[in-house]
């Protein structure tokens, strides 16, 4: 899977990347929110880690950014942050994050924030397809039946015409 890590402390990327490469995903790193907007701009990011506290705009503001984008409920958002107090960390999933982890991070508390993030992007991935499968089937159907000879109706379950084509008019 494709991850944007975005976090400003050198060492923290560097150990953050690392670990998270051992599980066989391709990170690219960033230190800043507009390094950040540059790569989502150019490549597609599944799966975000955001720091906090970000040097000019921080990662709770473009999180909330991400999240109104047309396509932001499409990646899973994983705030990283030092902040502990609850009110801070209701602030992220309000913001718009899927998830959190505070600082110092624990190594198996990531790996279980990153299969929880595995598995909700594969199921989102999953409905996407599925989603895009029957869009095409619908389209199918609909060519089929405007382009018929023989004239078709379809009725609800109150006996209304929910759809008539152009040979049944």
């Amino acid at each position: 899977m494709n991850i944007l890590l975005v976090e400003d402390q050198d060492d923290s990327r560097k150990t953050l990347s690392r670990l998270i490469g051992m599980r066989g995903h391709k990170v690219s790193q960033v230190a800043t929110a507009e390094e950040a907007e540059r790569a989502l701009a150019t490549d597609s990011f599944p799966f975000l880690i955001l720091d906090w506290m970000l040097p000019g705009k921080s990662g709770i503001d473009l999180c909330r950014e991400l999240r109104a984008r047309q396509d932001g409920d499409e990646m899973f958002i994983l705030l990283v942050t030092g902040k502990t107090d609850r009110a801070d960390l209701e602030m992220a999933l309000e913001a718009g994050a899927n998830d959190y982890l505070t600082k110092p991070i624990d190594l198996s508390l990531l790996n279980v924030r990153l299969a929880v993030a595995e598995r909700q992007i594969r199921d989102l991935t999953e409905r996407n397809q599925a989603r895009i499968a029957l869009q095409q089937s619908a389209r199918t159907l609909t060519d089929i039946l405007e382009n018929t000879t023989d004239g078709f109706f379809a009725l609800d379950y109150a006996w209304r015409f929910t759809y008539v084509n152009p040979e049944a008019e």
